[in-house]
Protein backbone atom coordinates (compact mmCIF):
# COMPACT_ATOMS: atom_id res chain seq x y z
CA UNK A 1 0.00 0.00 0.00
CA UNK A 2 2.85 2.38 0.80
CA UNK A 3 4.57 1.71 -2.54
CA UNK A 4 1.36 1.87 -4.59
CA UNK A 5 0.40 5.25 -3.12
CA UNK A 6 4.02 6.49 -3.33
CA UNK A 7 4.23 7.12 0.39
CA UNK A 8 7.70 7.09 1.89
CA UNK A 9 6.80 7.04 5.55
CA UNK A 10 4.27 5.69 8.01
CA UNK A 11 3.29 9.31 8.67
CA UNK A 12 1.26 9.24 5.42
CA UNK A 13 -0.54 6.16 6.70
CA UNK A 14 -1.38 8.05 9.90
CA UNK A 15 -2.78 10.88 7.75
CA UNK A 16 -4.91 8.27 5.93
CA UNK A 17 -6.21 6.97 9.25
CA UNK A 18 -7.11 10.49 10.38
CA UNK A 19 -8.82 11.17 7.04
CA UNK A 20 -10.89 8.00 7.43
CA UNK A 21 -11.96 9.08 10.90
CA UNK A 22 -13.06 12.42 9.39
CA UNK A 23 -15.08 10.64 6.67
CA UNK A 24 -12.65 10.95 3.71
CA UNK A 25 -12.26 7.54 2.06
CA UNK A 26 -10.02 8.58 -0.86
CA UNK A 27 -7.61 5.77 0.02
CA UNK A 28 -8.90 2.51 1.42
CA UNK A 29 -7.31 0.05 3.80
CA UNK A 30 -6.12 -3.24 2.34
CA UNK A 31 -7.99 -6.39 3.43
CA UNK A 32 -6.55 -9.89 3.04
CA UNK A 33 -8.95 -12.80 3.59
CA UNK A 34 -7.58 -16.29 4.20
CA UNK A 35 -10.55 -18.63 4.07
CA UNK A 36 -10.17 -22.19 5.36
CA UNK A 37 -6.64 -21.84 6.69
CA UNK A 38 -7.01 -25.46 7.82
CA UNK A 39 -6.28 -26.65 4.27
CA UNK A 40 -2.89 -24.95 4.42
CA UNK A 41 -2.08 -25.77 8.04
CA UNK A 42 -2.95 -29.49 7.87
CA UNK A 43 -0.71 -30.03 4.84
CA UNK A 44 2.80 -30.87 6.12
CA UNK A 45 4.45 -29.26 3.09
CA UNK A 46 2.78 -25.86 3.52
CA UNK A 47 2.30 -25.66 7.30
CA UNK A 48 5.54 -23.93 8.34
CA UNK A 49 5.52 -21.54 5.38
CA UNK A 50 1.87 -20.63 5.98
CA UNK A 51 2.47 -19.93 9.64
CA UNK A 52 5.53 -17.79 8.82
CA UNK A 53 3.69 -15.82 6.11
CA UNK A 54 0.61 -15.21 8.27
CA UNK A 55 2.86 -13.97 11.07
CA UNK A 56 4.74 -11.67 8.69
CA UNK A 57 1.58 -10.27 7.06
CA UNK A 58 -0.22 -9.65 10.36
CA UNK A 59 2.81 -7.94 11.93
CA UNK A 60 3.41 -5.71 8.91
CA UNK A 61 -0.31 -5.13 8.55
CA UNK A 62 -0.73 -3.59 11.97
CA UNK A 63 1.86 -0.97 11.07
CA UNK A 64 0.63 -0.20 7.58
CA UNK A 65 -3.15 -0.58 7.59
CA UNK A 66 -3.50 -4.10 6.19
CA UNK A 67 -6.39 -5.97 7.79
CA UNK A 68 -6.10 -9.78 7.83
CA UNK A 69 -9.18 -11.95 8.25
CA UNK A 70 -8.59 -15.66 8.84
CA UNK A 71 -11.43 -18.16 8.75
CA UNK A 72 -11.76 -21.85 9.48
CA UNK A 73 -14.43 -24.42 10.22
CA UNK A 74 -11.84 -26.71 11.80
CA UNK A 75 -10.72 -25.04 15.06
CA UNK A 76 -7.96 -27.33 16.29
CA UNK A 77 -4.63 -26.59 17.98
CA UNK A 78 -2.68 -27.57 14.89
CA UNK A 79 -4.70 -25.18 12.70
CA UNK A 80 -5.00 -22.10 14.92
CA UNK A 81 -1.54 -22.21 16.46
CA UNK A 82 -0.46 -19.88 19.23
CA UNK A 83 1.74 -17.96 16.77
CA UNK A 84 -1.25 -17.23 14.54
CA UNK A 85 -3.54 -16.33 17.46
CA UNK A 86 -1.00 -14.01 19.09
CA UNK A 87 -0.52 -12.12 15.85
CA UNK A 88 -4.26 -11.56 15.37
CA UNK A 89 -5.25 -8.65 17.61
CA UNK A 90 -8.97 -9.52 17.58
CA UNK A 91 -10.60 -12.95 17.53
CA UNK A 92 -14.27 -13.63 16.83
CA UNK A 93 -16.00 -16.91 17.59
CA UNK A 94 -19.42 -18.25 16.77
CA UNK A 95 -21.28 -21.27 18.18
CA UNK A 96 -19.20 -24.47 18.32
CA UNK A 97 -20.04 -28.00 19.43
CA UNK A 98 -17.07 -28.90 21.61
CA UNK A 99 -15.38 -27.31 24.63
CA UNK A 100 -11.95 -27.86 23.04
CA UNK A 101 -12.94 -25.88 19.94
CA UNK A 102 -14.19 -23.05 22.14
CA UNK A 103 -10.90 -23.04 24.06
CA UNK A 104 -8.80 -23.02 20.88
CA UNK A 105 -10.69 -20.08 19.39
CA UNK A 106 -11.47 -17.79 22.29
CA UNK A 107 -9.49 -19.21 25.21
CA UNK A 108 -12.50 -20.32 27.26
CA UNK A 109 -13.97 -23.83 27.39
CA UNK A 110 -17.64 -22.76 27.67
CA UNK A 111 -18.11 -19.34 26.04
CA UNK A 112 -18.86 -20.43 22.48
CA UNK A 113 -20.98 -23.47 23.38
CA UNK A 114 -23.78 -21.46 24.97
CA UNK A 115 -24.26 -19.01 22.09
CA UNK A 116 -27.61 -18.72 20.33
CA UNK A 117 -28.27 -17.90 16.67
CA UNK A 118 -27.15 -14.34 15.99
CA UNK A 119 -24.67 -14.19 18.88
CA UNK A 120 -20.87 -14.22 18.85
CA UNK A 121 -17.94 -13.64 21.18
CA UNK A 122 -14.96 -11.36 20.65
CA UNK A 123 -11.63 -11.26 22.43
CA UNK A 124 -8.86 -8.76 21.87
CA UNK A 125 -5.20 -9.40 22.59
CA UNK A 126 -5.00 -6.03 24.29
CA UNK A 127 -4.31 -7.06 27.88
CA UNK A 128 -5.92 -10.46 27.10
CA UNK A 129 -9.36 -9.20 28.03
CA UNK A 130 -12.11 -11.67 28.77
CA UNK A 131 -14.31 -12.59 25.81
CA UNK A 132 -17.32 -10.33 25.31
CA UNK A 133 -20.66 -11.44 23.84
CA UNK A 134 -22.22 -9.33 21.09
CA UNK A 135 -25.09 -9.48 18.61
CA UNK A 136 -23.92 -10.70 15.21
CA UNK A 137 -25.59 -11.12 11.87
CA UNK A 138 -27.50 -14.21 10.86
CA UNK A 139 -28.33 -14.97 7.25
CA UNK A 140 -31.10 -17.47 6.58
CA UNK A 141 -30.96 -19.92 3.67
CA UNK A 142 -33.68 -17.94 1.87
CA UNK A 143 -31.70 -14.69 2.21
CA UNK A 144 -28.54 -16.41 0.98
CA UNK A 145 -30.33 -17.81 -2.09
CA UNK A 146 -31.88 -14.42 -2.88
CA UNK A 147 -28.50 -12.72 -2.57
CA UNK A 148 -26.88 -15.30 -4.88
CA UNK A 149 -29.67 -14.87 -7.43
CA UNK A 150 -29.44 -11.07 -7.29
CA UNK A 151 -25.67 -11.31 -7.75
CA UNK A 152 -26.06 -13.67 -10.70
CA UNK A 153 -28.56 -11.33 -12.39
CA UNK A 154 -26.35 -8.28 -11.80
CA UNK A 155 -23.23 -9.86 -13.22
Amino acid sequence: MLVRNKWRAIKRYEELKNAHEAGDFTYAFEIIIIDEIAELMLNKETRDETEMLVQSITQAGRASGIIVIIGTQYPKDNVLTSIIKLNCPTIFGFNVSSPNASNVIIGDYESLIRLQIGQAMVRTNEYFKKPTKFKSFYVTDEQRKKLALDYKIAF
